[in-house]
């Protein structure tokens, strides 16, 4: 078999994107995160049980905390947790390898729009060491497997003539991903709407791809009205103002004024431009501590350059398949926008694609303008890289953000070696969350907590606290702690402490 240039390049990259991804892999991030933990844990019941961890058979939608996730990585992980165990090896696996493959895909969405090789060679070399990209392999992000699928069934649309083979494969992986996560979802028509516009679609297509995202919605409903909560046309002090504004303006401009779309527009339209902005790709992040590690942002300030640069060039010059890119590029942002916690980095994993496939342009055409001067932006790249990647290596595992919660696991572990006879084990935290940490170390019988299982009812966002389980209670606070007890709480970041309640419910360590 003989290998063409383009070959060499292509195992280069994926290389340089595999170590970056494998190296200390799954012990850093230090510990799973809720979600991770919750998305192994069903999968587990469903293996054991054919159930979720509620007793419902099969389901489409999954209940876990109340906020209704989708099936798609759920299910992926079934046989990854069969050979593996319930482990965080099993759980991120998916992640790590649609990372990967992320990035020969991310050569042929470039070279497909853009007709040239060395636009295709940049994006992904650049996707390979780009921090998002690195972080959300690394993590089980359903958001992650769904932009695989969602890249990979583009991809085939952007050639004139689709054999019906290639269109059925590009349909499977369209409709996975909108059963993984919900922002390629909410994205399909602006998606669609942009092939259309630049006639990479004939109607027949179309019609089909229409479909297939209606019968998704359908499938996904009950998740989709759970997800309405985190939404800006939800959020109470804006509906307060909202209301209070209508009361009192009750003219024809005042109707207009207080209309859901003009009165949302400005916050929608501030959380839109805040996605671009360099605090949150660069310097900050997001204000979800999982979506970056301590102490980095999403992207390197010479590719967030490159990203605008490549912005610049495609709208002066004479860029074949421009007109998707930017098209893709400014309706990405939006599922991000519309929510309350924006700009929010897992419904923006296609916008970051974008900006990688946009510096790949301006990457190549620093080359083609200079050979010099784009060997010193190379530079620039890999010195951001490395820093990146000694930052994640080194200090994140050292001074993790408390949200991770590192430790819980080897303390419940502890606490079980230490309990006797019927003593309860007592976990402080979130009791929305806390639950699910136990049933993962432990690898619960599915069948055995849902006998033993008691909540606290659903709260008003629908979420339902576990109050208890077997052996395991789950409080808010540590005068809550009942008596005679073993107790784990969080002391700091990276501790959690084990201790005893005595017959009066005070601390004794």
């Amino acid at each position: 078999m003989k290998f063409t240039k383009t070959t060499y390049i292509l195992i280069f990259c994926i290389i340089i994107g595999l170590v970056a991804r494998v190296a200390l892999f799954p012990s850093i991030p230090p510990e799973l995160n809720r979600d991770e933990a919750a998305l192994g844990y069903n999968a587990y019941s469903i293996l054991k049980t054919g159930s979720d961890e509620w007793g419902v058979r099969f389901p489409v939608t999954f209940r876990s905390f109340g906020d209704y996730k989708l099936p798609g990585y759920i299910y992926t992980l079934v046989p990854f947790i069969a050979a593996f165990g319930l482990t965080p090896l099993a759980v991120r696996l998916p992640s790590l390898l649609a990372g990967v493959v992320l990035i020969p895909l991310a050569y042929f969405f470039a070279v497909r729009l853009t007709k040239n090789k060395n636009i295709g060679y940049a994006t992904a070399f650049l996707l390979a060491i780009s921090p998002w990209a690195i972080h959300y392999s690394r993590v089980g992000f359903e958001a992650n497997l769904a932009l695989t699928l969602l890249i990979g069934g583009i991809i085939p649309f952007l050639s004139k003539e689709v054999p019906w083979k290639l269109f059925l494969f590009s349909l499977v992986c369209l409709f996975v991903s909108f059963m993984t996560y919900n922002t390629p979802l909410i994205l399909f028509p602006f998606i669609l709407g942009v092939l259309c516009m630049w006639k990479f679609l004939s109607y027949r297509q179309s019609f089909l791809l229409l479909l297939v995202g209606i019968i998704s919605f359908a499938l996904i409903l009950p998740a989709t009205r759970g997800k309405g909560t985190i939404t800006v046309f939800s959020d109470q002090n804006l509906g307060e103002l909202r209301r209070a504004g209508r009361m009192q303006d009750s003219s024809i401009i005042g109707r207009i004024q207080y209309s859901p779309f003009i009165f949302y527009l400005p916050t929608v339209t501030k959380n839109y431009l805040a996605t671009f902005s360099p605090s949150f790709l660069v310097t900050q992040g997001g204000r979800n501590p999982w979506h970056q590690p301590s102490g980095v942002s999403h992207m390197t300030w010479p590719l967030y350059v490159l990203s605008l640069l490549g912005m610049v060039v495609l709208m002066r010059d004479a860029v074949k398949g421009k007109g998707v890119v930017l098209g893709l590029l400014l309706s990405a942002p939006i599922a991000s926008a519309i929510t309350t916690d924006a700009p929010h980095a897992t419904r923006s994993l296609l916008f970051f694609f974008m900006l990688v496939v946009c510096a790949g342009v301006g990457l190549e055409k620093i080359f083609r303008y200079k050979k010099i001067l784009g060997i010193v932006t190379l530079g620039a790249l890999l010195t951001g890289f490395f820093t990146y990647m000694r930052t994640y290596l080194v200090y994140f595992p050292a001074h993790p953000q408390q949200e991770w919660s590192t430790g819980i696991s080897s303390a419940i572990r502890q606490a079980e070696n230490m309990r006797k006879n019927d003593e309860v084990i007592t976990i402080v935290g979130d009791t929305h969350y806390s639950y699910i940490y136990p049933l993962f170390a432990l690898r619960q019988d599915p069948g055995e907590l849902r006998k033993t299982e008691k909540t606290y009812g659903k709260d008003v966002l629908g979420f339902t606290p576990v109050q208890s389980f077997s052996h395991y209670r789950f409080v808010e606070s540590l005068d809550k702690v009942p008596v005679n007890s073993i107790v784990i709480f969080q002391k700091d970041p990276l501790t959690f402490t084990i201790a005893r309640t005595d017959s009066y419910g005070k601390i004794s360590q």
